[in-house]
C-alpha cells in the first residue's frame, strides 16, 4: 500500500525540520486491521575510517521519539543518531539491498549485511552477509536463526575454503579450486545446504 504523495511531501517537511537524514521510502507491515506505517531511514557516517550506511525501519512511535531526541540538540553526530536508533527500537531493514554498508577508507575492504526487520534476511537463499577485499579475497556467510550456518571464502588466488557450522560448532569443512569459483556464482560442496 503506497502512501499518498501529500503525505509523503508533508513527512518529508517535517523530517527536514526535525533535521533527521534521508527518508528512503515507506511501506506498510501488519494485518489490515493493524497496518502501521513504518519509515525507512538511511543513515550515512564515518567513523574510525570507516564508512557506514544504514537503513532503519522506524515505527511511527519511535519516529515521534527520533524527531524529539534529534531535536534536542544541534550538534549530535549522525554516528550518534544510529546508535540511538539501535537502542530505541529502530530495526536495521531494507527489502532492496542491504540495509547495512561499510567500507574500510584505508583499505577498500567491504561487508554488506542483509536485514528484514532487525533479523538477517535475504530472498533467494543469497548470503546475507559479503565481505569483499581489494586483492580479490572474498568471504560470503549465510545465518540462521542468529547463528553462522555456512561460510564461502574465496582468497586472493581465487583458492575456495568452505565451512559448515550447527549451532555454533563446525560439521564439515573443505577445500574447493579455482575452476569452481565464477564471479557472481556461488559453487557449493555437495550436501552444503542454505536452507
Amino acid at each position: 500500500m503506497k502512501m499518498p504523495s501529500g503525505k509523503l511531501s508533508a513527512l518529508m517537511t517535517s523530517l527536514v525540520a526535525a533535521s533527521l537524514p534521508l527518508v528512503t521510502g515507506c511501506t506498510m507491515i501488519g494485518s489490515m486491521e493493524e497496518q502501521e506505517r513504518i519509515t525507512h531511514v538511511t543513515v550515512n557516517y564515518t567513523e574510525h575510517r570507516i564508512m557506514n550506511q544504514k537503513t532503519f525501519a522506524l515505527t511511527p512511535e519511535v519516529m515521534k521519539r527520533a524527531q524529539a531526541w534529534r531535536a534536542q540538540a544541534e550538534d549530535r553526530s549522525a554516528a550518534d543518531f544510529s546508535n540511538w536508533l539501535h537502542r530505541n527500537g529502530a530495526k536495521l531493514d531494507k527489502d532492496d539491498g542491504p540495509a547495512w554498508n561499510s567500507v574500510h577508507i584505508d583499505s577498500g575492504y567491504k561487508v554488506e549485511e542483509w536485514y528484514r526487520n532487525g533479523d538477517y534476511f535475504r530472498p533467494g537463499g543469497e548470503p546475507e552477509v559479503v565481505e569483499t577485499g581489494a586483492d580479490g579475497f572474498r568471504r560470503e556467510a549465510w545465518v540462521r536463526k542468529g547463528d553462522i550456518t555456512q561460510v564461502v571464502e574465496t582468497d586472493s588466488d581465487k583458492n575456495m575454503r568452505w565451512v559448515r557450522r550447527k549451532n555454533g560448532d563446525v560439521v564439515a569443512k573443505g577445500n574447493g579450486f579455482a575452476q569452481f569459483n565464477i564471479p557472481g556464482v556461488t559453487v557449493l560442496p555437495p550436501g552444503f545446504d542454505i536452507k
